[in-house]
């Protein structure tokens, strides 16, 4: 009889350990999915920016190897304006000249270097999005 005890004992302890075995794994399952879950929206996310920025790359792109149109000088300013559509919208690429620091003589510390120097401030707009960067030419 003493035996028999000791045999039920051991099978109850293996089903004890068999339901804290599968809470475990549920509870790791479950913070699995919540991680994949997270990173597939981070990666929707991720593709969503890099969509709505292909626009003014690709405008970027085609301003620096002077592929689109010659500006037209704004009647006010006298500065080149390029305007035109692109991919079905509308775009507009302004410049004006602007003094910024010398990231030259920042870095090198030359006496000689000028203090300041001078670069075109780009403004692009297509669509709704806008950007702006700093250029030499």
């Amino acid at each position: 009889m003493r035996g028999q005890s000791v045999c039920r004992a051991a099978h109850a302890f293996t089903l004890l350990e068999a339901v804290i075995a599968l809470a475990l794994m549920t509870m790791i399952l479950v913070a699995s999915l919540e991680l994949r879950v997270q990173a597939m929206r981070t990666g929707a996310q991720v593709g969503e920016a890099c969509r709505a920025a292909r626009p003014l790359d690709a405008l970027h792109t085609m301003l620096i190897n002077r592929a689109l149109p010659d500006p037209i000088a704004d009647p006010e300013t006298g500065q080149p304006v390029w305007s035109g559509d692109f991919n079905g919208q509308q775009y507009v690429i302004t410049r004006v000249r602007e003094q910024v620091d010398n990231p030259i003589s920042q870095v090198t510390g030359e006496a000689n270097a000028p203090a300041m120097v001078s670069v075109w401030r780009y403004t692009m707009t297509i669509g709704d999005e806008k950007a702006t960067f700093l250029w030499y030419r």
